[in-house]
Parts: C-alpha cells; structure tokens; sequence
C-alpha cells in the first residue's frame, strides 16, 4: 500500500537552518486518513539571543508557548520515531515550499551526529503549477481558494500540513487526475533526499556544503544578493537597492567644491541608474558635494540627465527611458521648468568623462547596514 506523509515544520533560529517542530498527517494513495495529524514539538536547543524574535512574536507565539518550547526534549528523543514513519518501501512525502522543510530535517539530522532520514518527495506548488499553468499564491491562500473556507488562522505545522493534504487531494479531484500519473509524465517533480543532499533534479543542495546564501540581512530587513553579473545593478529588494536608498537619505556634502547644483534637484536617466550602482553612488556624493540632492522621481527634478545608451529593443533600437517620458510629459502637460542634459554634459560640469568616472575610487558605505540608518520618514 502506498502512503503520502504530509508533513510541514517551523525553525526559530535566526539563521533559520534547523527546525523545533515536526507536524505531520498520513494518508494512503485515496487520502484516507492513517495517522491522524500529530504536531512534534522540540527544543531548538540555541540561546536566547539566537532566537528570530521577529518570526516568533509575529508568526508562532500563538501556537508555540516559549514555555512549551523550552520544556520540551531535544531532536534526538523523537529522531527514531519521525524515521520510523518513512520506513515503508512505498512512501511519497508532501509538503509546501518543502525543500526549506527538508533542510531544517537533514540539518537537525548532522547537528546531532544522526544518519540523514532519506525519501522521495514533491512540493505542492509543482503540481498546482502544473495543473493550472500558474505561480501559487501562499498556503492559506490556495487552502480558501480550493476549499471555499477560511482557513483556521493559525501558523502551526500538523495544521499547515493537514492543509497541504486536503488542497492536493481537492485540486486532484477537479483536475480529475491522479497524482501517480503526474508523476509519471513529469520526472522533474519528484525530489529525493540521498544522504544530506536534496533537490530536485538539477537544482540540488548539500546540507554539509550549503549553498552562498541568497539573502542578507541589511539592518533588519531581509534583503536579495545579485546572480553573477548583475553585481553593480540596482533591483529593486536588492542589497544594492536599500543601500543606494540609504545613502541618498544620508548622504553629507563631503569635498569642497564650487556650488553650481545649489538647491537644484538632480534625477539620472533609469537606463544608466540601473546598471550603474558604484557610479551613481559617486555621482550622488558629488552632487550633494556642489550643493545639489537627488530625488528618485525624474518629475520633481530640476535637472534631468539624459542617457539611453544601456537599453535597446529587440530590433537594435534605443528605448527611452520611462523617466523621461515622464519628464516630458511634466514639461509638456504640467508646465514645469526642468532642464535636459545629456549624460556627458553633466559629466563635464564636474570635469569628467565617463572613464574618469569608472576610475574613481569606490565608496564605502557599509556602515549603512546598520540598522540605526533605516529609512527616513
């Protein structure tokens, strides 16, 4: 008899590497319940102040007393019965977003010195993907929007695993197909874990050799780190994009300089803000440095710097920017006094070209990451 294990679990350290809970359901292949849904509850065993305090006071402290998590026993006193129940020759295991679940498990595994629990596995969002040709929305979203009932409200693992359950047995139903089927046509949605790697297919992780994280945190707030290439773009919910942010709120003149921006306000062209973090970071600090500020909104400038030579459509043709479009349309329609410069105009005004520009030293500006400089009001 085939089984599914629904399971889901929640990690409180502020690395968020290993998890306190293990909630799980188990089904067989026609979803009838054969293990009705249990929530395990262990010590994280961390000190205090490795806590995500911002994660438990927001998300967990309803379900999870620190009380409650305190008292209980470490991973180790519950490790055999969690192996026990994936010790069936013909076990699928089901969660949402489940390589994150599958990381804290194998994690918790290597922390202790315990052999690494290995099974097939598949992410609920795959086969939401795949049946309706859409990105999934978060759990609880999909859990009303397949079974027209408000969830529970509460953020507890055997909860969100039940709720796994039931929306896969549902979108199966509606689909009118079956999951072996799936499965069958479609390899890439199967996972395993081997040892203390996991993934699926060509996109597998090492709980022994993670990964470069893909996030950092910038003064409390969880911001995305640059692919290859694309280390001097400004995106936005990028590292680079709330520093940039942070440095036009506390940017200070610096350098001596005649004051020919004085009261003015500067925006640069999208086209070469974009690509151009280091640049512009100079150029902002020049700017302030001949009495000028920059403002993000290319229509409450007064001096607006032209340049579209970074972008270019699909047939080799120079895109405009959408800043200067809005520029024109505030001149135009609006009746405001902005002044256009082309992008080595406005270098030259400082003694620059763009060479020069690209040889200036790099500024420093990590003590931005500080929290104490978040965003100004």
């Amino acid at each position: 008899m085939k089984k599914y294990i629904f399971y889901d679990s929640e990690s409180i350290d502020i690395k968020h590497k290993y998890s306190f809970t293990f909630g799980y359901v188990v089904t067989d292949e026609n979803f009838n319940v054969i293990m009705p849904r249990e929530d395990i509850v262990f010590n994280p065993d961390i000190p205090k102040q490795d806590w995500d305090w911002w994660a438990y006071r927001k998300l967990l402290r309803k379900s999870y007393p620190q009380k409650q998590i305190i008292s209980a026993k470490t991973f180790p006193h519950f490790y055999k019965k969690i192996r026990k129940l994936f010790q069936v020759d013909d076990v699928l295991c089901i969660g949402f977003e489940i390589n994150e679940d599958i990381k804290y498990l194998l994690s918790n595994c290597e922390r202790y010195k315990l052999e690494p629990i290995n099974f097939r596995y598949i992410d609920l969002r795959g086969i939401l993907r795949h049946l309706t040709g859409k990105k999934p929305n978060s759990l609880s979203y999909e859990y009303i929007r397949y079974l027209h009932v408000p969830d529970c409200g509460v953020h507890r693992s055997d909860i969100d695993a039940e709720m796994t359950m039931l929306v896969l047995k549902e979108a199966l139903r509606k689909s009118k197909k079956k999951l072996d089927d799936i499965l069958k046509e479609n390899e890439d949605l199967l996972g395993a874990c081997k040892g203390f790697c996991y993934g699926f297919k060509d996109n597998i992780f090492d709980v022994m050799n993670p990964r470069e994280p893909s996030h950092e945190n910038v003064g409390g707030i969880r911001a995305r780190k640059l692919k290859e290439g694309k280390e001097d773009w400004i995106l936005r919910g990028s590292v680079n994009s709330i520093m940039f942010t942070r440095f036009l709120d506390y940017v200070q003149p610096v350098n001596e300089m005649e004051q020919f921006l004085k009261g003015k306000k500067v925006n640069i062209s999208l086209n070469y803000e974009m690509y151009h973090y280091q640049n512009m970071l100079k150029l902002n600090q020049m700017i302030a440095d001949a009495g000028g500020t920059y403002v993000k909104k290319a229509s409450l400038a007064d001096i607006f710097v032209k340049n579209f030579e970074e972008s270019f459509d699909e047939e080799g043709n120079l895109k405009p920017c959408t800043r200067y479009n809005n520029v024109m349309r505030a001149i135009e329609q609006d009746g405001k006094e902005i002044e256009i410069l082309e992008f080595d105009d406005f270098l030259a005004m400082f003694n620059l070209d763009r060479e020069e520009l690209d040889g200036m030293p790099q500024l420093d500006i990590e003590y931005l990451k500080d929290k104490k400089y978040s965003r100004k009001s």
